[in-house]
């Protein structure tokens, strides 16, 4: 008989479960660790939004969002479409609020947010910048509630593609290895402490907007140069999205976002560097 568990994660009203797949619990502590949530003492009477269901050796994951079940081969890899899932649901219980697939990091009392593509280097960026004593407020997605200007922290632990990039100095390897990771061979979840990460529902007024220019050959020091809004909306716009909202709203709402912060584009070679620099630039 298989042992079922559900989760009630905050802001989602519907349940997580597990069937046969408790071994998933650990990766759930590492991926999110300011976002609460707890394991019910029965079965809750609503439908599940998400099932992860262990099937020999394998996970399958079911949801509303999802047209045929994913098979995933470990819990790091579990966690990947969990997590979109997770944010998919949020946005579905809070009518408004948009999402934007970008990292973001809090440097003193302001959010640096690099809206880049995948494979761009942010989430190195971004765990370098936690290293150096940035708080993390998104490793993928940021969101933005429905009223206000400001950025909102999802609480979930960065993801990075492993093996790391060669150039990666000591000082973060020893970074990684105190801190933990939920990972395989293609990636690694960082096991952030409190205070490293904010909590789901954290704000802060998003200061800067920084697109990343990762040269293919790597060296250099970093160097910023002025960006103009419409070129910082327009990538905006691109790693924008809504459940709800329609594409007017979309707009002029991310527009306000791009002329309140100032708009920027990074050069740089080595992520450790990159991240001494803007925290030189934007910590004070």
């Amino acid at each position: 008989m298989k042992e079922t568990i559900s989760l009630r994660f905050r802001g989602i009203s519907n349940p997580v479960v597990l069937e046969d797949a408790d071994d998933l619990l650990p990766a759930i502590e590492t991926v999110f660790p300011g976002w609460s949530w707890r394991r019910l003492s029965r079965r809750s009477p609503k439908p599940a939004v998400i099932s992860v269901i262990r099937e020999g050796d394998k996970y399958r994951r079911q949801s509303c969002w999802v047209e045929e079940p994913d098979l995933d081969d470990d819990p790091a890899d579990a966690m990947c479409n969990f997590v979109s899932d997770i944010i998919d649901a949020y946005l579905e219980g809070h009518p408004g609020t948009l999402g934007i697939h970008a990292s973001a990091i809090r440097l003193n009392t302001g959010l640096v947010v690099f809206p880049n593509t995948h494979r761009s280097g942010k989430s190195l960026l971004a765990t370098h910048l936690v290293k150096q004593g940035g708080v993390l407020f998104s490793d993928d997605v940021l969101l933005l509630p429905k009223r206000g200007h400001q950025g909102m922290a999802t609480g979930i632990a960065p993801r990075l593609r492993l093996p790391l990039p060669g150039e990666q100095g000591a000082t973060l390897c020893n970074f990684l290895a105190r801190s933990g990771m939920c990972a395989n061979q293609r990636y690694g979840w960082v096991n952030l402490r409190p205070g490293q990460v904010a909590m789901l529902g954290d704000r802060a007024p998003i200061k800067a907007i920084v697109l990343l220019d990762r040269p293919d050959i790597p060296g250099g020091q970093p160097q910023l140069e002025l960006l103009s809004r419409s070129e910082a909306l327009a990538r905006l716009v691109r790693r924008g999205f809504s459940l709800d909202a329609k594409a007017g709203e979309v707009l002029a709402r991310l527009s306000k976002v791009a002329g309140r912060a100032e708009c920027y584009k990074l050069t740089y070679g080595s992520a450790e560097s990159a991240a001494t620099y803007l925290c030189e630039k934007f910590g004070d």
